[in-house]
């Protein structure tokens, strides 16, 4: 029975960070909701972020992406562990990082796993669809022949000054 309670609770706690910080802008909350060496993990953008950076680069995001929404599917289980299936939507007004105002807006799928200790997040892992969001935005190609035609177009202006 306590394991089930603990499973409840920290399926709680995942769909409050969601609610509250991802999409509650209530960035106060994780000191509420996260360890004090929390650390979340952008496998999309190839960082890893401590609780203060993780604060400063989700503020930054919603600066740019003021509707950005995370929607979450379904929440699967393991103790400690949970995994997360979210559909994430929104339309950047200002450039923050790959992703730029282009007047388009994107949505797809996010998987993102917690890693729960003491009733907190300790860790977290963001691993969304980027090529697909930045597709949306129409800055990436949208097939692979003409990312490939793309790139063949770079080199050679690199190599005939073209």
């Amino acid at each position: 029975m306590a394991s089930a309670q603990r499973h409840g609770s920290n399926e709680t706690l995942v769909r409050r960070f969601v609610a509250d910080v991802w999409n509650g802008e209530d960035l106060d909350a994780l000191d509420e909701l996260t360890t004090a060496d929390f650390v979340a993990h952008h496998l999309g953008a190839g960082n890893d972020r401590d609780g203060d950076a993780f604060r400063e680069f989700h503020a930054g995001l919603l600066s740019a992406v003021p509707d950005l929404t995370h929607e979450v599917g379904d929440v699967v289980v393991d103790g400690d562990d949970l995994v997360a299936y979210l559909t994430i939507s929104g339309t950047p007004e200002r450039q923050y990082g790959a992703l730029a105002p282009t007047g388009e807006s994107f949505e797809g799928p996010c998987f993102q796993k917690y890693r729960v200790e003491d009733g907190r997040v300790a860790e977290l892992w963001v691993l969304p669809n980027a090529m697909g969001m930045l597709r949306d935005l129409g800055i990436f190609p949208d097939s692979p022949v003409k990312m490939l035609r793309l790139e063949a177009g770079a080199v050679r202006g690199r190599l005939f000054g073209r």
